[in-house]
């Protein structure tokens, strides 16, 4: 059953923010739920992105802790990445406005604070503005006009939620240092208790049962590293260096799966190129794409259990063709695609013997299936070698008439707008 809860943006102690809102967070479009088969490859032991982080900030007295968490902190640092820049002060003079996200957002008042998919979606669809050109006291203050057309300039490609707001902590864990292991920082949402407040740099990790432990609220942050010898993630938080390790804390990886509710990653797309001084000049950039499939189906087992024989396609001239010829109408079958890079899209249409389309990838909340993690997963995959089965694991494509159905898989650099129009 999912619902919206407004929780109070803080409800002692240091200012938070964050509103949790589950039927938003659910509606999201998300990453992509893989299949078994998926080769995710060697992950690090540690990553740390803190070298790309501005230096923490201070949201003051306002509930704007989703700006900082997203705008701040995630957008920042993927910028950063992107450009290979690792000057922390340069990075910080250039990091995008947290309160130009929440002054836009906010849901009320200064303490009302936002919804994390409220920032998201204004990030890629108005954009940010560097944290130089709009950092007002006073969260009252309306960006003026005339930031707008900056700010379109500094939009995100895309987001994605990361793991379900009822996923097991296990789960949660998994995702996000998935994310990070591919230099992608997360931003999320976490409830807190008051003993979180009082960290210092005395503190190496945030233990949530010292202390205080009522609960004070919703509050968003980023994560920015991991490390399996501590078993603990890197938060960055908006408090100041003065509060734990210069703005910075560790929670075990238990703590993190069992209070952080939301997690997201956005993408920014290609870094931008520098034009040539002649403007007839047309320069060309070559963009390398590749990916595998092939097709299943299930097969009869004396134990009962599900099984599959793969179906394997041949080149015929412009096209691939199955090699098993004795389809019958009825017969179910599964696509298997597969992304040898990261950051790629992968689109998936069919055309059946009626000239019917059907769109089967991304799948979408209007589908006749629905049993998938998230309503809208994206059709980026910013993971290597990841496994997408179509329509899912648990179901099967049918063929439904007589004829030659034909199936197209498309992988993309770039997102492919109105695709659901074809």
């Amino acid at each position: 059953m999912l619902f919206g809860l407004q929780a109070p943006a803080w409800g002692q102690g240091r200012p938070k923010g964050l509103n949790f809102n589950d039927a938003a967070y659910a509606r999201d479009r998300s990453l992509p739920t893989y299949g078994s088969g998926s080769k995710f490859g060697e992950m690090p032991l540690s990553r740390n992105l803190e070298k790309y982080a501005p230096y923490p900030g201070d949201q003051g007295y306002n509930g704007s802790c989703v700006g900082w968490a997203v705008g701040y902190a995630a957008y920042s640092i993927e910028r950063a990445i992107q450009q290979n820049n690792t000057n922390r002060q340069d990075i910080t003079n250039n990091a995008y406005s947290a309160m130009y996200i929440y002054n836009n957002i906010k849901v009320g008042g200064c303490g009302d604070g936002s919804v994390i998919s409220d920032a998201f979606d204004f990030l890629a669809n108005q954009g940010d503005v560097l944290f130089a050109k709009f950092n007002p006291a006073d969260c009252y203050i309306n960006p003026p006009s005339s930031l707008d057309q900056e700010a379109s300039n500094h939009k995100i490609e895309t987001y994605m939620t990361i793991f379900d707001f009822e996923a097991e902590p296990e789960m949660k864990v998994f995702r996000t240092k998935q994310m990070l292991a591919q230099n992608k920082p997360v931003a999320i949402g976490m409830m807190l208790r008051a003993n979180f407040d009082e960290l210092d740099s005395d503190d190496e990790y945030w233990d949530p049962y010292a202390g205080d432990t009522r609960y004070t609220g919703g509050h968003a942050m980023c994560v920015v590293g991991y490390d399996e010898g501590r078993q603990a993630f890197r938060l960055m938080n908006s408090w100041g260096t003065e509060w734990g390790d210069g703005g910075f804390i560790w929670v075990k990886y238990d703590d993190y799966g069992q209070f952080c509710k939301y997690g997201y990653s956005l993408h920014l797309g290609d870094a931008p190129q520098p034009q040539p001084d002649n403007p007839n000049v047309v320069v060309e950039t070559e963009v390398s794409l590749s990916g595998q499939f092939n097709f299943r189906f299930p097969i009869p087992t004396t134990s009962g259990e599900l099984a599959f024989e793969n179906a394997v396609p041949r080149w015929a001239d412009d096209h691939y063709e199955l090699e098993r010829s004795d389809w019958k109408v009825g017969d179910l079958f599964q696509l298997v695609a597969v992304n040898s890079q990261a950051d790629e899209y992968i689109y998936v249409f069919s055309v059946d013997p009626t000239n019917k389309p059907n769109i089967h990838w991304p799948r979408q909340a209007n589908m006749e299936f629905s049993n998938f993690f998230g309503m809208n997963e994206v059709p980026l995959n910013p993971i290597p070698n990841s496994e997408i089965v179509i329509p899912g694991e648990e179901t099967a494509l049918q063929l439904g008439h007589r004829g030659t159905d034909y199936l197209c898989v498309l992988f993309s650099n770039k997102p492919i707008d109105n695709f659901e129009d074809i």
